[in-house]
């Protein structure tokens, strides 16, 4: 399984037409996503876990939270901020455990 594309990212926040503008707005809410996955679960958790379903929906959950509340402020989308960011702690939490074990079994097999 591939880590999401720009792509995904458009099928996922169900953008059906994407403009110069959008693209780049997208590429840059998934460039910070994958940053921001990096850095609650592990700076190799791409390597680790490569195929892991949770990590790549992170990703697009990121990237569509990133993309949709750019530049908004009101009461309604920090609602929907909220709830998406309850539902990522709970998605990260799972993903760290599995990165650690992981990282665990990588580490013993380094040491064979």
């Amino acid at each position: 399984m591939a880590w999401p594309t720009i792509d995904d990212a458009k099928a996922y926040s169900g953008i059906d037409y994407a403009d110069e503008m959008v693209e780049k707005n997208l590429a840059l809410a998934l460039a910070t996503a994958n940053r921001t996955l990096e850095g609650a679960i592990g700076a190799d958790v791409k390597t680790l876990l490569p195929d892991y379903e949770t990590a790549h929906t992170l990703v697009l959950i990121y990237a569509d939270d990133l993309y949709s509340n750019r530049g908004v402020l009101n009461s309604e989308s920090a609602k929907v901020s909220g709830a998406t960011r309850r539902m990522t702690h709970d998605l990260e939490e799972q993903a760290r455990m599995e990165y650690r074990k992981a990282k665990a079994l990588a580490a013993a097999e380094g040491a064979e």
